[in-house]
């Protein structure tokens, strides 16, 4: 360590002056090149051209759903009420409002995801506000406190008070004006003089002032018919750049609009195989290997290389939408009070070269380190090993550095408000920039924060998902970034992912092929020439900020406390012992949770598994509820010869018996029953034909149209219906020792992840031990019983056979 440390001091002082600028043209001047507007992806981008719209499904066919799988959750006669809110809803508002949802399709890539400010088809002006329009000259502006506009309701809360419902009605354009809060000074003949679509300098122009100072539906609203080409074009142009902030009913109710502290609640956490490390080098060796291939794939992804995925089943061949894949490298997600938003990197204009940085965390000290510069080029791998291994030297020698990173882990709002205080200095808004801008985090952790009680997987996942707390790594993160590589030097390797952005599939993607390439790549050559030595990030911590973040340290202390998490890989067969059966893993897997969670309390709850809907242009997931009439009466079954369950006792504590009513044909029956239900739920929500997608939509129609919700969204039926006791998924991996974990979406649940293997699964298993309802290490046993007796069920089967 002594020798690595005045090797830098000799290696910066004799290399400072000749490459000095080559580190000021990425870091000294952030605001140049590190925007802090969002950036996104255009509908005509990528692969998505070719892909069919999400439909909207059936409106009866939801309800019809939604009734029956109600029925499993909720008591009779709340699901006599609820039938007859259904019936209500039918006749009144559900059907204007499955319009609405229609037309927004129609206009909409995306009806879930994305949110045009309004239809050009629908706004009209009358011949007198036309000719004013026209003869008023330079005034044009005035026309916003004269003209009488005709427009057509649309999923417009704004307006709520003044458009009452479906006809086109007359509105005074003051009125409009006050209600969208409109600067009298910024109007249409701004964006007519200083718009030109061929002028790069006027494109800046419309980013930087007239989106940040007026309301561009406003603007929207007043421009005349003769106009439209025109505005649809700056549309464009502002949606393509991210400066639009659409709607994303989907986004803002999973994610976005959720307060919840991002760890724990949001964000998973991902295990890579273990290593050994001899010495410090070597940990800065993996470092830059991961960097290198990040490095590669982003510049595929610039040019548009992305080998398109297809569907293996169901439609086989079916190109998926590739867009989550974009969505990952230079991606951070930014605190807002009520509604946080996504910083999203700029889109590769032609052969522009764009400049990147990774941050490198250390000792809770953040180190920005260029690793392309469009007048440098790109680092190799020994270059990029050199400058992890100063900032880990570095940061060994430093005082401790202020636990900003904890800030990230707290309530949103909270954050959102101590982030504000941050920005008032330049220099923390600038070191916020650059993390908001960077690649991603790499996250090098000292030794240390295992539990003595809890195995090396269940503390490597704690690791990658939380930091293990306040004490070892927890402030070594920046949660909202959306990809953390995390290594420590005893050898554990993993990754904590903020989940907005994408889904697994794509994080899985992105860190399996790193680590198939960091398996085989020589290690990194040492640099040719020195580069100047990287500088952590300074912060001007004010006496609020400083006791804000020692409040986040004792919530997110406690918040861990309270997580009980398991990883269980049960070997008593894998996914080949399924198939045998002649069932989908994935059928089987779930089934036997439900079977699980009945023979621990003798009922069924929500249950969440996400579906992926990525056969549609920008498609995410929706959700297959796996607790149905079928699994229900299959599990009732099966434990028809077993102890009752936890809430059947007799009053002196002793669990009744019951007889086994039924045979092990007949159970083979039900579950064969079961199983078919299970795969025609999977593929009408993979075919986009789910149904809580669709009741989000509705519920979100309704919001913005009337400004209140129909009774079904306030019935308690719904709200047990969204409160899913059991969140899954299946989250496969290909690379051996690799596996991807999460915490219970709410503090009366489970969460559990399953990985399908040969001959073997590896679940992670969540919930809260202020809970007095569930335990994880209980929910594994029942597991595992299942698991078993279906597979005692399957091989009697055989037997008889």
């Amino acid at each position: 360590m002594q020798h690595l440390e005045i090797q830098s001091i000799v290696w910066y002082s004799n290399a400072l002056a000749i490459l000095r600028p080559w580190g000021e043209s990425l870091l000294s001047l952030p605001k140049r090149w590190l925007s802090t507007q969002v950036y996104g992806t255009d509908d005509e981008d990528f692969q998505n051209v070719q892909l069919p719209k999400l439909p909207v499904p059936d409106l009866k066919a939801t309800m019809e759903s939604y009734l029956e799988f109600a029925e499993v959750v909720v008591s009779p006669q709340q699901l006599e009420h609820t039938k007859g809110l259904v019936r209500g809803f039918m006749e009144e508002m559900g059907p204007k409002l499955q319009e609405m949802l229609l037309d927004r399709q129609k206009e909409m890539d995306n009806w879930e995801l994305a949110h045009k400010i309004n239809s050009i088809q629908n706004i009209t002006i009358d011949n007198e506000a036309l000719n004013d329009y026209v003869n008023c000259g330079s005034n044009k502006k005035n026309i916003t406190d004269n003209a009488k506009i005709i427009t057509k309701i649309g999923a417009k809360l704004e307006l709520q008070n003044i458009l009452k419902n479906e006809n086109a009605q007359e509105v005074n354009g003051k009125e409009l004006h006050e209600i969208l809060n409109q600067k009298s000074s910024i109007d249409i003949d701004i964006i007519d003089a200083k718009y030109d679509p061929n002028d790069r300098a006027s494109e800046e122009y419309v980013k930087e002032n007239i989106v940040s100072d007026c309301n561009l539906r406003s603007v929207y609203t007043f421009l005349i018919e003769s106009e439209k080409k025109k505005l649809t074009k700056v549309f464009k142009l502002l949606r393509r750049n991210g400066t639009i902030k659409v709607t994303s009913w989907w986004l803002d109710d999973m994610y976005l609009k959720v307060r919840l502290p991002l760890p724990i609640n949001s964000n998973p956490g991902m295990v890579f195989p273990r290593r050994k490390f001899a010495k410090m080098e070597e940990v800065a060796d993996l470092g830059a290997l991961f960097i290198d291939d990040l490095l590669d794939y982003k510049e595929m992804l610039d040019r548009g290389e992305l080998p398109l995925e297809r569907a293996t089943s169901r439609e086989k061949g079916q190109p998926l939408c590739m867009e989550q894949f974009y969505r990952l490298l230079g991606v951070c997600r930014i605190p807002e009070m009520g509604r946080d938003r996504l910083d999203l990197p700029k889109i590769k204009n032609g052969t522009e070269e764009q400049e990147e940085l990774v941050v490198v965390a250390c000792r809770n000290y953040f180190y920005p380190i260029p690793v392309k510069a469009m007048d440098r080029g790109r680092l190799t791998p020994g270059e990029i090993q050199a400058q992890i291994l100063h900032a880990m030297v570095d940061a060994s020698a430093a005082p401790p550095a202020p636990r900003v990173g904890l800030l990230t882990s707290m309530n949103r709002d909270q954050w959102a408000r101590a982030r504000e205080q941050l920005i008032r200095d330049e220099n923390n808004r600038s070191n916020l920039e650059l993390i908001s801008r960077a690649l991603c985090i790499l996250c090098v952790d000292e030794a240390g924060g295992d539990r003595a009680d809890t195995d090396e997987q269940t503390n490597a996942m704690l690791r990658a998902m939380h930091g293990a707390g306040t004490r070892h790594h927890s402030a070594n993160r920046w949660f909202d970034k959306t990809v953390q590589l995390i290594i420590s030097s005893d050898g554990t390797v993993g990754m904590c992912y903020e989940h907005s952005a994408a889904e697994g599939v794509a994080v899985i993607r992105l860190a399996e092929r790193a680590l198939a390439r960091a398996e085989v790549a020589d290690r990194p050559a040492p640099p040719p020439a020195l580069l100047p030595a990287p500088q952590a990030m300074k912060w001007n911590i004010t006496g609020d900020v400083q006791r804000t973040i020692e409040q986040a340290a004792r919530d997110l202390d406690r918040a861990i406390s309270d997580l009980d998490f398991k990883v269980y890989t049960y070997r008593g067969y894998g996914r080949e012992f399924m198939k045998s059966c002649k069932t989908s893993p994935d059928v089987y897997i779930q089934l036997a949770l439900q079977y699980a969670y009945y023979k621990m309390y003798g009922y069924l709850v929500t249950t969440y598994e996400s579906a992926s809907l990525r056969r549609f242009r920008n498609g995410r997931v929706d959700n297959i509820r796996s607790a149905h009439n079928g699994a229900h009466a299959w599990a009732a079954a099966m434990c028809t010869a077993e102890t009752p369950p936890l809430n059947e006792a007799n009053d002196d504590g002793q669990k009744k018996v019951s007889f086994n009513l039924y045979g092990e044909q007949k159970k083979l029956e039900l579950f064969e029953e079961a199983a078919r239900k299970q795969t025609s739920i999977m593929e009408a929500n993979i075919l986009g034909r789910g149904i809580d997608n669709h009741l989000l939509g509705l519920r979100e129609a309704a919001r913005e149209s009337m400004g209140a919700l129909p009774p079904l969204f306030n019935d308690d039926t719904y709200k047990q219906m969204i409160h899913f006791k059991l969140s899954t998924s299946q989250v496969a991996t290909t690379t051996e020792g690799t596996f991807m974990g999460y915490g219970a979406v709410v503090p009366d649940g489970y969460g559990c992840s399953y990985n399908p293997k040969k001959d073997c699964v590896i679940f992670c298993i969540s919930s809260f031990t202020s809970s007095s309802v569930t335990n994880t290490e209980a929910f594994r046993q029942s597991l595992e019983e299942a698991l078993d007796s279906m597979k005692l069920m399957f091989q009697a089967r055989k037997v008889e056979n």
